[in-house]
């Protein structure tokens, strides 16, 4: 009962606390912007960008945002919709989700958010760590002629990966590991398909193929080298 009862009550100061506690510490540092243009430049071309910075310098990243429109990704657990609670107190967007849960509706919500001119910021790190350590990955969110895309490939571990494709509301996904693909490509057509929040339209996901995974990332390979 107990514990029940503090839950409720940081569920209900914590984003306020935050807010003015940023607030508070705000007044008491100074800020040196590096390599400022970059930004300055996207925002200037009213192009949106993707954002990323360490799960430990969050505190302080909605005082450092110079953009109009921002959305967050952050994590759907307690603690993470605390977080988004504070940050719309700042006039952000906080999107829920995370490699675990709620994947798939967090993908979608960026290429809407990305879709409408907002920024998109995210970490890296993540919660769990290991701290200041960058997953092995890409994201790339594209306008095609038929509509957004989105392409993400990850790094989970020695020779583990994840490959993701979304567009026109179908996800595509493809592992090295078997048995995700197995349990993906053995679904009945009844539960991989999914209706839209707010929406006629229907939401799906498929097995993708490892030659769709290989062509993403030497597209990416070779955009890296020019």
């Amino acid at each position: 009962m107990l514990k029940r009862l503090q839950k409720k009550l940081v569920a209900w100061l914590g984003p306020s606390l935050a807010y003015w506690t940023i607030k508070a510490l705000s007044s008491t540092m100074k800020f040196k912007e590096v390599h400022s243009e970059t930004p300055r430049f996207f925002g200037e071309k009213g192009i949106p960008g993707i954002g990323a910075f360490w799960h430990g310098r969050l505190l302080m990243m909605p005082l450092v945002y110079k953009g109009k429109k921002l959305s967050f990704l952050v994590s759907p657990h307690r603690d993470g919709q605390i977080v988004g609670k504070a940050l719309k107190r700042f006039g952000f967007h906080a999107i829920l989700g995370s490699t675990n849960r709620k994947g798939f509706s967090a993908f979608k919500q960026m290429l809407r958010a990305n879709r409408d001119g907002s920024d998109i910021a995210l970490t890296p790190d993540g919660p769990k760590g290991p701290r200041y350590q960058v997953q092995i990955g890409v994201i790339e969110l594209a306008k095609r002629r038929n509509g957004d895309e989105l392409n993400i490939y990850l790094e989970t571990a020695e020779k583990e990966w994840f490959y993701f494709n979304y567009s026109n509301h179908i996800m595509q996904s493809i592992s090295s590991d078997e048995l995700y693909n197995s349990a993906l490509s053995e679904l009945k057509d009844t539960k991989r398909i999914q209706n839209l929040e707010n929406s006629k339209n229907t939401y799906q996901y498929i097995i993708s193929t490892r030659q769709k995974m290989i062509e993403f990332i030497s597209r990416m390979q070779a955009a890296e080298k020019r």
